[in-house]
């Protein structure tokens, strides 16, 4: 007697947040730089993400410190980790940050329910072919009466005011964390917001839209 074929999990290839495209400050429209404020190209390429990977990281930790203390730990910790910044561009990330946490606005969002870098794997049976397997870290995953909201950073500079202005790649990423955490949360409503860090903003993404994009992770399009 033969043993049935294995039958292989298609995987969802989902890019951390922190390096999806557009999140530099080019095109930011500030005014030309001096010689003592250089532009993000001057900086290198390997500076390129790092403005966003720091702010990740503050809205990740500070929450968990005292509130009175979090502008000194921002400052500190970007002096440690974002020296190759000058000076001006680690002051507006602290600044950036703490407009977030002390805005009234987010503190559902950091608050008590809430989990930080929150880690998900789920594998999603299809009506044929091989199952899809979703894996990836939401920046954000606030459960609160019965609803489970998925948040994700963005430190595009300068943000779209409109959902038509979202990049297609921002889209398909919440709609893939969407499918994994109703896959998880079975009895829970899931929700899915972009917090853009420029201006501190949280944009909430229309469950139809993500609907469509989630019909098109499932059939394959994206990564065909």
């Amino acid at each position: 007697m033969r043993n049935a074929p294995r039958v292989e999990a298609r995987n969802v290839p989902l890019a951390p947040s922190r390096l999806a495209p557009l999140e530099t400050e080019e095109g930011s429209g500030v005014a030309a730089p001096t010689e003592a404020s250089p532009s993000p190209r001057q900086l290198g390429t390997g500076n390129r993400f790092l403005r966003g990977t720091l702010t990740h990281a503050l809205l990740q930790h500070l929450p968990g410190i005292e509130a009175k203390r979090r502008r000194a730990a921002a400052k500190a910790f970007l002096a440690a980790r974002g020296s190759e910044l000058p000076a001006q561009v680690r002051a507006s990330i602290a600044d950036e940050v703490m407009a977030i946490l002390e805005h009234p606005q987010f503190a559902p969002v950091f608050g008590s329910g809430s989990v930080a870098e929150a880690p998900i794997a789920a594998e999603i049976a299809l009506p044929s072919g091989p199952p899809v397997r979703i894996a990836g870290q939401i920046d954000r995953l606030l459960a609160s009466g019965g609803t489970v909201t998925i948040i994700d950073y963005k430190t595009n500079r300068p943000p779209p005011t409109e959902l038509a202005g979202v990049p297609e790649t921002y889209l398909l990423q919440l709609a893939a964390y969407r499918l994994a955490v109703k896959k998880i949360y079975a009895t829970a409503s899931v929700a899915a917001a972009l917090l853009w860090t420029d201006g501190a903003r949280l944009m909430a993404i229309p469950s139809d839209l993500l609907d469509d994009h989630e019909k098109a992770i499932l059939s394959g399009r994206p990564w065909a």
